[in-house]
């Protein structure tokens, strides 16, 4: 959209993006497409290849540590990363391949992704107020 900038770097950025779409220069629901992503950054998915109870098992997801959150609000108890075998480079290595995640709750049976929280994420390490991008989403989707 003219008059965006490609990348959102800092708060007074985001500032100023939400003056503009109050204001009608800017579309608001590009505005708030792009608020959406951002906050979404906050979040590293994986897919769930199976479930058990509160156990998720997913493909090897070293990003994920214990009391981290889901994006649902379940917590990690646990983290087993499980080695096995990969042919990748054509000879057999034994590396890790799989993670057991066991949650505080068992998560929705349907679903397919999981979203751990992740601390150092770029909202984090540029300074945005979490909470106030959220209040200007909230008003931009209004």
């Amino acid at each position: 959209m003219k008059g965006m900038p490609e990348i959102i770097q800092t708060r007074r950025d985001a500032q100023n993006l939400f003056q503009l779409a109050q204001e009608g220069a800017l579309d608001r629901a590009e505005v708030a497409k792009r608020f959406r992503a951002m906050l979404g950054s906050q979040y590293h998915a994986v897919p769930i290849l199976s479930m058990s109870g509160d156990v998720v098992t997913t493909r090897y997801f070293a990003e994920v540590l214990k009391d981290s959150v889901t994006h649902d609000g379940l917590l990690v108890k646990s983290v087993e990363h499980i080695k096995g075998t990969s042919e990748d480079d054509g000879e057999d290595n034994e590396q890790f391949v799989e993670t057991n995640i066991t949650l505080s709750s068992a998560p929705a049976k349907d679903l397919s992704v999981l979203s751990i929280y992740v601390p150092n994420n770029v909202l984090v390490s540029h300074a945005f107020d979490i909470a106030e991008l959220e209040f200007m989403l909230g008003v931009l989707e209004s």
